[in-house]
C-alpha cells in the first residue's frame, strides 16, 4: 500500500535522503523506514553499502573470513564475559564492593 505524502516539506525532506532512513512522528516515536528509489542498488539498504560496495568487500583477497564455528566460539567468549561482568555488578550493588 502507498500512502501519499501531501505536504510538500515533508516530501522535499523524503527525496532529498541518500539512504535508508528512520521515519519519527512529531513525538518522536519511530513510525517506520523510509528507502529512497535512489538506494535501489542496494540489495541490503540497512547495511548503508551499494551492492558494488558490497561485492567489493566479499572479493577482497585481503579478507579475513572466520568459519561458523570460529564465529560461535567467539560468541560464547563473549557471552561468558558478558555474565561475568553482571555478576560483579550484582555484587558491588547487593554488598557494597566486590568481593
Amino acid at each position: 500500500m502507498a500512502i501519499r505524502i501531501p505536504d510538500v516539506k515533508i516530501a522535499a525532506n523524503l527525496s532529498a535522503a541518500q539512504f535508508p532512513t528512520d521515519v519519527r512522528g512529531p513525538d518522536g516515536e519511530m513510525l517506520g523506514r523510509f528507502i529512497p528509489s535512489s538506494s535501489l542498488g542496494m540489495t541490503y539498504p540497512e547495511s548503508g553499502l551499494t551492492d558494488d560496495e558490497l561485492d567489493k568487500l566479499t572479493t577482497d583477497p585481503n579478507a579475513k573470513w572466520k568459519t561458523p564455528e570460529e564465529v560461535t566460539a567467539r560468541l560464547q567468549e563473549i557471552d561468558q564475559c558478558s555474565s561475568a561482568k553482571i555478576v560483579r555488578v550484582i555484587r558491588i550493588h547487593h554488598y557494597g564492593k566486590q568481593r
